[in-house]
């Protein structure tokens, strides 16, 4: 956006970093004189945080959103919940990550419309889709807005689909009391700076209550290791860097600050959008 020739960024990170500058620089340096920069207690203590935070049993860092969503698919596959061939529902409406997700794991991806008002998958649209080869559906929470309704649970539960949600736009989002991460059988996250909770680099987490899937997928981010020098799976070396983490601990804690911040933001642009609104743009709209 230009005004009188300047230029105000959409997210200034400097800015929104600024706030936990300190701490922040305090977390870098406590790692780096830890001397421990893979792994270690700051992961450990992020992820027994985050799981609390969404009320899950687990949760497994890993190096990306990306990431995190390959890595639940691969787990079924290897659980043999899921074979290459099958077929995964997702929203037409996402980001080519959740497609590349499914791809990259010799699925078949099969997209379902969204709902014109929250543009989000229409759950109602979802059974005309399955087949006797479907085996999940990744539900995206698009712009913070969750999507997950007692629809999309029957649909899952009559058909014996795992629901997958991906997460990285709506960490500290709720349905009914329920915080994303918690609603599916597993969710991905993504820690990307621009996000909520971002990091100063790349990151991402899953989160499950199970135990089977989070132990493979622990094992998949680390070469398939499932102890020293023994690897059952073909891994992956897609681990959540310490450093990155031990920043992340520093905003999980004031999470609930920078999402109320975006919400003051937001309703600021609301209001000077709806201000601008004629009637006649108003009943167009009403109607799209």
């Amino acid at each position: 956006m230009k005004d009188g020739g300047l230029r105000y960024p959409f997210l200034d990170l400097g800015k929104v970093n600024e706030r936990y500058a300190a701490q922040l620089k305090e977390a870098c340096a406590r790692v780096i004189d830890g001397g421990r920069y893979i792994g270690g207690d700051e992961v450990e203590r992020f992820e027994s945080e985050l799981a609390a935070y969404c009320g899950v049993r687990h949760t497994v860092g890993v190096s990306n959103g990306l990431d995190a969503l390959r890595l639940i698919l691969r787990g079924y596959i290897e659980m043999g919940v899921m074979s290459p061939g099958d077929e995964v529902i997702y929203p037409a409406n996402t980001y080519i990550a959740t497609v590349l997700a499914i791809t990259h794991n010799g699925l078949v991806p099969v997209p379902v419309e969204p709902d014109r008002v929250t543009m989000n998958l229409d759950s109602r649209l979802i059974e005309r889709s399955v087949t006797s080869r479907t085996k999940a559906v990744v539900t995206v929470h698009l712009y913070g807005r969750p999507c997950y309704d007692a629809v999309m649970r029957d649909i899952a539960e009559r058909h014996g689909l795992k629901v997958i949600e991906d997460n990285a736009q709506a960490i500290g989002a709720s349905v009914d009391g329920r915080v994303t991460g918690s609603l599916g059988d597993a969710a991905a996250f993504s820690f990307y700076p621009t996000k909520n909770l971002g990091a100063l680099g790349d990151g991402g987490a899953v989160t499950t209550d199970d135990d089977e899937l989070a132990s493979v997928v622990a094992a998949l981010r680390n070469y398939g290791m499932t102890a020293r020098d023994m690897n059952r799976y073909a891994g992956f070396n897609c681990r959540l860097d310490t450093i990155q983490t031990a920043m992340l601990l520093v905003k999980l804690g004031r999470l609930r600050e920078e999402i109320d911040r975006r919400r003051e933001l937001a309703a600021i642009y609301d209001s000077m959008r709806n201000d601008m609104v004629t009637p006649a743009d108003a009943s167009c709209h009403g109607h799209v």
